[in-house]
């Protein structure tokens, strides 16, 4: 039997007690008792451990990630779990993988099963929707820092951010998969070779640092007046602006007020070329895409088609097409291309 394919199957159907067995080699004991957390690109796990009585009631959990097979290589797992390491170290709070007292490591191999796990302290903490004044500066002011350590160096096995392996890939799988109705993929594929040709004329790769990538509110935990920015999957080598825009996606005078109140505490700490901000709609034209290539190339799992259930009517295809015809023609009037 093909490895990648006994691995991926046995990663949509992890048993428990596997789960279970992978924690306990962190040097902890479990109770037995486990629950699958939200996550839809790898099998995450709350697991309750024995341990003595403690004021934090998160200290009695232990969250493990098993990394989807085929997505990342050791190399880029190890890329994020160091990048982690120096943003914990310079202050910026993160969640690091746990250190195996076995090995030293952060990155193990479930064998024969062949996936990658790691695990992680459960932390407490809420998503905010709307952010005051206040939060604003201090989430600017944290992802100058995170950009300031993310500047120190590139991820040698990340991804950059590009018209390639943003836009190109994801048109490859679309039109391996077939996933655009057939009559609309001539007009969809033409939309996409714009949006790639735009990346790799527009985005300035001398600008690449290391960014969190997918900086969004549900990916800042509050604790208290606190912020913790989480889930590192999607970092890679890009353009600050990505991160600024992401946390301020609306179009709306009250979201680019909010965004100058970001940028505000961004340049507290550290310099930002505003001239990037042009790239915006350009940005969210490839999220957009890649995000349907995300889903087309993940269908087989049996989550994608229970959650993306429209992802096959003709209704759908058109609103998305839309949404990435708007997005460039806005990015068009922006560099003055009409």
């Amino acid at each position: 039997m093909n490895q990648d394919f006994s691995s991926t199957e046995q990663f949509y159907s992890l048993l428990p007690a596997r789960v279970l067995d992978s924690v306990e080699l962190c040097g902890v004991r479990a109770t037995g008792r486990s629950l699958a957390l939200n996550s839809l690109e790898n099998r995450v796990y709350e697991v309750e451990i024995e341990c003595e009585p403690s004021i934090d009631p998160y200290e009695r959990f232990r969250v493990i990630k098993f990394y989807r097979p085929g997505r990342w290589s050791r190399d880029s797992i190890l890329d994020e779990h160091g990048f982690l390491r120096e943003l914990s170290d310079g202050d910026v709070e993160v969640v690091p993988p746990v250190v195996f007292p076995s090995d030293g490591e952060t990155l193990h191999l479930l064998d024969p099963e062949q996936i990658w796990f790691a695990v992680y302290q459960k932390i407490g903490g809420r998503n905010l929707d709307e952010l005051d004044r206040e939060r604003l500066l201090q989430v600017g002011r944290t992802l100058a820092r995170l950009h300031a350590i993310g500047s120190r160096k590139r991820a040698l096995h990340r991804l950059d951010l590009s018209g390639e392996t943003y836009v190109g890939e994801s048109h490859r799988v679309l039109e391996e998969t077939g996933a655009v109705p057939t009559h609309l993929r001539e007009s969809y594929s033409s939309l996409i070779s714009q949006a790639a040709e735009y990346a790799e004329r527009y985005i300035d790769k001398k600008s690449f640092i290391r960014i969190h990538g997918d900086f969004h509110s549900g990916n800042i935990l509050w604790i208290g007046e606190r912020c913790k920015v989480v889930d590192f999957d999607d970092f890679v080598n890009g353009p600050p602006v990505q991160d600024i825009w992401l946390l301020t996606p609306g179009r709306d005078r009250e979201t680019q007020d909010a965004r100058e109140i970001l940028l505000e505490g961004y340049e507290q700490m550290r310099e930002f070329d505003r001239r990037s901000l042009v790239l915006v709609e350009l940005l969210r034209a490839m999220r957009i895409i890649r995000f349907h290539g995300w889903i087309a190339k993940r269908w087989e799992d049996p989550s994608f088609p229970r959650l993306f259930t429209r992802f096959q009517l003709l209704e759908y295809w058109n609103e998305e097409m839309q949404a990435v015809r708007e997005s460039l023609e806005l990015f068009e009037e922006a560099v003055q291309l009409r």
